[in-house]
This record gives C-alpha cells, sequence and structure tokens, in this order.
C-alpha cells in the first residue's frame, strides 16, 4: 500500500509537470499494485487526455505570440475543459484572460479617444464605459470619463445656444427661455444664457398675456379686462422689431378691442315715474325715453317705483343684435 500511494502521488505530480512518457509508466506500475482503484481510475483519464492537453498549450503559446488572445482563451478554456485540474493549464488561461483583458481594455481606451477627438461624443461614451467594465478602477478611464462630461457639456451648451437662437427668431419664447434655464443649470455664469434669459422671459410673459386675450375675447367685454388688454397691446407696440407672430397679435388685438370698445345705441323706454338704474353704469333717474351709447356685454337694469313691485331686466348689446329698445316700468302694484 505504500508503495501504490507513493506511485501514485509521483504519477500525479508527473501529469502536473506534462511528463507524458513518465506518466504513463507510472501508470503502469500503479495498475500492477493495485489495478481496482477507483482514484487510479480517474488519474487514468487524466494520463490518457494529457497529449491533447499539452498539444492545447502549444497551440495557445502560438496564438499568443501572433497576438491572436480571444482564440487563445478559447483553446486554453478547451484545455481546462478536458483536466480541469491541471496547474499549466489553469496557470496559462489566468495568463492568457488577463493579457486578453489588458488588450480590450487599450483597444477599447483607444477607440474612445479616437471617437472623442472626432467629437462623436456617443460613440466615446460607449468605448470608455467597456473599459470601465474591464478595470472599474482604472485612474485612465476616471480621467478619460472627466474629459468626456466635458466636452458632453460643452457639446450641449453649443446645441442650446444655437436651438435658443432658432427658437426666437420663430418668436418661440417657451422654447427659448427652456434652453437658456438648462444652461444656466450647468453653468449658472454663462453670459449669453443670463443676456437671453433676461431678453425672452419678459416676451414669453408678454405671448402669454396676448395670446390669452386672443383666445377668450368674450372676456374683453368686461371693462377692467378690455383695460388689461389694452396696456398688453401698448407694450406689444413698443417693441422694436417684432416678428411675424407679435405683429398679428397686435393686428388682431387691436380688432378685438376696437371692437369691444365701440359704444351701440340702446333705447331705454319708461313711463316717467320709475326710477331706472343701470347696474355698474350709472343711475339714470326718472325719464320717458332715454339713448345711450354701451360697450358690447352683458348689462343688467332695475327699476324702483314707491308701491310697485320692482323690475329687472338683463340684456345683451352686440354688434349682431343691432339697436335695442328696452322697457322698464313699475307696473304692478302692491
Amino acid at each position: 500500500p505504500e508503495r501504490f500511494e507513493k506511485t501514485l502521488s509521483d504519477l500525479k505530480l508527473s501529469i502536473d509537470r506534462g511528463d507524458i512518457q513518465k506518466s504513463k509508466h507510472l501508470f503502469s506500475q500503479a495498475s500492477l499494485l493495485n489495478a481496482s482503484s477507483s482514484r487510479l481510475k480517474e488519474i487514468g483519464l487524466r494520463v490518457n487526455i494529457l497529449p491533447q492537453v499539452l498539444a492545447a498549450l502549444e497551440e495557445g503559446k502560438l496564438l499568443e505570440k501572433q497576438r491572436r488572445l480571444e482564440q487563445t482563451v478559447m483553446t486554453l478554456q478547451e484545455a481546462s475543459r478536458l483536466d480541469p485540474e491541471h496547474p499549466l493549464v489553469s496557470e496559462a488561461l489566468e495568463i492568457a484572460n488577463t493579457k486578453l483583458t489588458q488588450s480590450q481594455f487599450d483597444k477599447a481606451m483607444s477607440l474612445g479617444y479616437q471617437a472623442l477627438e472626432k467629437n462623436k461624443l456617443p460613440v466615446a461614451r460607449q468605448h470608455f464605459t467597456k473599459a470601465k467594465k474591464l478595470d472599474p478602477l482604472s485612474i485612465e478611464v476616471r480621467t478619460a470619463m472627466t474629459e468626456l462630461k466635458e466636452s458632453e457639456m460643452r457639446s450641449r451648451l453649443f446645441v442650446l445656444r444655437q436651438e435658443s437662437v432658432a427658437l426666437e427668431i420663430q418668436e418661440n419664447w417657451i422654447g427659448a427661455e427652456k434652453r437658456f434655464s438648462e444652461a444656466l443649470k450647468k453653468d449658472k455664469n454663462l453670459l449669453f444664457a443670463n443676456r437671453g434669459l433676461a431678453r425672452v422671459a419678459p416676451r414669453r410673459a408678454l405671448d402669454q398675456r396676448l395670446t390669452g386675450f386672443i383666445e377668450d375675447p368674450e372676456k374683453l367685454k368686461i371693462r377692467m379686462v378690455a383695460q388689461e388688454a389694452g396696456k398688453a397691446l401698448a407694450a406689444a407696440r413698443q417693441i422694436p422689431r417684432p416678428g411675424p407672430r407679435l405683429k398679428n397679435q397686435i393686428n388682431t388685438m387691436a380688432t378685438l378691442l376696437e371692437e369691444a370698445n365701440a359704444k351701440l345705441p340702446v333705447k331705454i323706454i319708461s313711463d316717467g315715474l320709475t326710477n331706472i338704474m343701470l347696474y355698474k353704469i350709472a343711475e339714470l333717474g326718472r325719464f320717458n325715453s332715454r339713448e345711450l351709447l354701451l360697450r358690447p356685454g352683458s348689462y343688467t337694469a332695475t327699476g324702483f317705483r314707491n308701491g310697485y313691485r320692482d323690475i329687472r331686466i338683463s340684456f345683451d348689446v352686440s354688434k349682431e343684435t343691432g339697436p335695442l329698445e328696452i322697457n322698464i316700468k313699475c307696473e304692478e302694484a302692491i
């Protein structure tokens, strides 16, 4: 038994050293000593495939000299599948993997910098990200990523500046304001963004005011709303070199305000006994007939007379209704 164990130990060492002849000789000796050993049968498998393993190792060395590292790793992986316990294979595979990783890392970094120089920033990020996965702790990758982020920021600022100029020409004040605000988030000291924001913010506010009046012209029938619209129109007319959008808004607002402020004749007929008041306009008093000029809109007139039930009449004044005649008389005795 001691002789068998010693032979078995020498056999394992011989296989690990890659000595085919000695391995076969020791295997024969061990077989004579204990042919039924299960351990000997397992080692016998290693002896049988040792020529293939050594051939794969030699092929791997040749491929490595040719810098065909991916094929080297694949060849050594096949050798490892044949004999996972062989130390020469494990060592060679570890070295080949290290070299392959370094080669892939160098290639990714090189391609990344080439893309960076050509301002192909998405491509550069793709390569630098690949390099980071290969070596997460690399200072070189960290430096490259910093350079890339700076280039991305400069590129984005350039795009934002171009877009803001185009949007201002189109009188898209909301879009231009968003671009300037985004640029200032990246660098609050940017001169073009600060000046641009100061320039477009008032225009955006004025544009929204004018749009609100134009989209809902019925509000202009309210005197206070019409006054605010008039102020907005006056401010719009003060802007030098207005664009097509603003010109159209000015013309539309002028027409709407003219219509809203145009006074139309309204004839009120009474009995000379009823005290009449036009709500929010004036107390008209008693009369038989009176003609007023009123702005388009909704009105309410009330009549009072001692001993009679009060009367209340609502009416609309517009160009479509034509001249109105309103009868207000308190005739129902109480």
